[in-house]
């Protein structure tokens, strides 16, 4: 998916440029909220299956959105592409791994605080992508 966003990003970037931050921010802070909502929510812990075939594909998808937007950023500064595609993949591959335990670790151990504290992480992220363009 970088490798798309590398070769859209010489006729996209000047188009996106001009939202991008607005629309990070907005979707970050929906996501966020969301995710603080759910760990102040009084109701009964559930068991979520967060490695179901539906959520890994909701999750792949994302990555890959956030691949191509790399793969546009790298087009705006010339870079090459297969060296850092290659990166892009194992980088992902190496994190999403690490998330998976750590997160699983910290959530049995601290319960609903991680939640919200990942929520607030999410608004703090896009807080800051739409102050740095601001």
């Amino acid at each position: 998916m970088a490798l798309l966003g590398w070769l859209a990003g010489t006729w996209l970037a000047p188009v996106i440029a001009s939202f991008d931050h607005w629309a990070a921010f907005i979707i970050l802070s929906l996501i966020g909220g969301k995710v603080i909502v759910e760990g102040f929510s009084g109701e009964e812990e559930r068991r979520r299956d967060y490695l179901s075939m539906p959520v890994l594909l909701l999750l792949s998808i994302a990555t890959s959105i956030d691949s191509l937007g790399v793969g546009l950023s790298l087009a705006l500064i010339s870079s090459g592409i297969i060296f850092e595609a290659l990166m892009i993949g194992l980088v992902s591959l190496l994190f999403a791994f690490a998330g998976v335990m750590v997160g699983g670790r910290l959530a049995s151990r601290f319960g609903r605080s991680v939640e919200i504290a990942g929520g607030i992480i999410l608004i703090l992220i896009g807080i800051r992508i739409l102050s740095g363009h601001l």
